[in-house]
């Protein structure tokens, strides 16, 4: 669901129910887009192709004959035949920037994605209220009184992704065990009585690295970022806003080329 949106050329700007910000692009030179999407793969194409020859090809190469997920692009082949294509964009500030500088309301210091995410969709769409531009703190909120329950669903409902909460070596989070598949419980206790010694505000701009750092250092809690699935630890270089997109399953070679993208 979505709390609000805003088309700016190309661009559709998403602003999701638990905050974070989503740019999708709609291509209009598609055959342009083809070539990126392929280039992104190293996958050799015949610069005579057509767009419909090209999206065939994708599609048929890397999907099922009628869609195919590329990189950051998704390609789709209509029942007539025509070829459409989209992208979503991983580096959200970045492309937000671009659409800011060309809309004319530019990225300000100290706006974080969701900030500025959510100024930029009411500057297109002419809401724009002098009030918004004030700086309002903005982020995972973790209180020492908080349960521990508490603080995994407000980082999954505001990141997507796992936390894994920890006591020492002892996880406190409610997860499966990797070895024998057996369920555990979330533990029953606040966070000051695993070792939380002070509260803090995370913004979704903090890489998973930098989170993880803080928590220890501010909030004395150590905490470990997972995918949706808990599948694995997310690599460092991870948006805590991008950590709910790594898909599941995944690898931690996987993780890296998105990274390198």
């Amino acid at each position: 669901m979505a709390k609000k949106s805003a088309i700016s050329g190309e661009y559709i700007i998403t602003q999701e129910d638990n905050g974070s910000i989503r740019v999708c692009q709609i291509f209009d030179n598609v055959i342009g887009s083809l070539r990126a999407a392929a280039a992104a793969v190293k996958f050799a194409y015949d610069k005579n192709w057509n767009t419909q020859q090209f999206g065939n090809k994708l599609v048929k190469e890397f999907g099922d004959g009628v869609t195919a997920n590329i990189d950051e692009y998704t390609i789709v082949r209509r029942g007539n035949g025509s070829i459409e294509s989209y992208r979503v964009h991983g580096n959200t500030i970045k492309v937000l920037r671009e659409i800011g500088e060309n809309a004319g309301y530019p990225y300000q210091d100290g706006w974080n994605t969701r900030q500025y995410g959510s100024r930029l969709i009411d500057h297109v769409n002419g809401d724009m209220d002098p009030a918004d531009d004030e700086p309002v703190e903005d982020g995972l909120v973790i209180d020492p009184a908080m349960t521990v329950q508490q603080l995994s669903d407000a980082f999954k409902a505001l990141f997507g992704g796992h936390l894994r909460i920890k006591k020492g070596n002892r996880r406190c989070d409610a997860f499966r065990s990797s070895t024998d598949g057996v369920e555990h419980e979330v533990l029953d206790a606040t966070l000051s009585e695993i070792g939380c010694t002070a509260g803090g505000v995370f913004s979704g701009d903090l890489t998973v690295g930098e989170f993880v750092k803080k928590a220890k250092e501010e909030c004395g809690l150590s905490v470990v970022v997972a995918t949706n699935d808990d599948w694995v630890a997310a690599l460092d270089g991870f948006t805590l806003d991008f950590v709910g997109q790594i898909p599941n399953n995944t690898t931690k070679q996987k993780m890296q080329e998105i990274l390198d993208r």
